[in-house]
């Protein structure tokens, strides 16, 4: 299986190894490297990764973790008073979650932050969980900032996800496979990563292989 591939499919990304050879961004039209997909499938890991690699001070990164983990423990699990915030409960064998009016609002937070460091001249990676389509809508106005937006999918297969949900311990069983909908959340993605195979340093490659190709006056992003 292919690591990465680009959404048309009409043709295989590849890769090449780079090594410790990092990327300098110039900042002079931001970027947001917006990762989306299920629980397990790396994105932190990866975010942690790029992170390091792009040789800027000028960027940050955002997680839905880091705003969920705001609120009071009580708005996120799965009793009734957590429907307010964020909601666990099953569908169809899988664990899924309902987002309430204090969890949407916190995201919208998270959101409105992207477009105050874009704005500010600075880069970002977001590490996402795109659970609804109003964020979906909300990422898809950063662009007002006048930012380059790159959508990546970080996927895997669902053996694979029920293997890290058991190995690791901390996650709720069942969640990666309840979460796979948001891989649809994102109408086109500029890449796609299958972490199923690959190792997250492989995956984390392919990105900046993909974001030096993408090199280009209008993208200013170079070796």
């Amino acid at each position: 299986m292919n690591c990465s591939q680009t959404q048309n499919n009409e043709e295989s990304a590849f890769f090449l190894p780079l090594g410790n050879i990092k990327k300098e961004i110039n900042s002079s039209i931001p970027f947001v490297l917006i990762l989306n997909g299920t629980s397990s499938a790396g994105k932190s890991c990866i975010s942690d990764i790029l992170l390091e690699k792009i040789n800027t001070l000028n960027i940050f990164s955002l997680s839905i973790d880091t705003f969920v983990n705001m609120l009071p423990e009580r708005l996120v699990g799965e009793t009734e008073e957590s429907s307010a915030g964020f909601q666990f409960y099953l569908k169809r064998g899988a664990l899924n979650i309902r987002v309430g009016k204090q969890g949407d609002r916190i995201i919208q937070q998270m959101h409105n932050v992207a477009e105050s460091l874009l704005r500010s001249g600075s880069n970002i990676i977001i590490d996402h969980v795109v659970l609804t389509k109003s964020w979906a809508d909300e990422l898809e106005n950063l662009r007002k900032t006048g930012a380059k937006i790159i959508y990546v999918l970080i996927t895997c297969g669902i053996e694979e996800l029920k293997r890290r949900e058991n190995s690791r311990g901390d996650r709720r069983i069942g969640l990666a496979d309840g979460l796979k909908h948001v891989e649809d959340k994102i109408q086109h993605y500029d890449l796609v990563v299958d972490t199923t195979s690959c190792s997250l340093n492989e995956a984390s490659e392919m990105i900046l292989q993909y974001l030096a190709f993408e090199k280009s006056s209008q993208h200013n992003i170079k070796l």
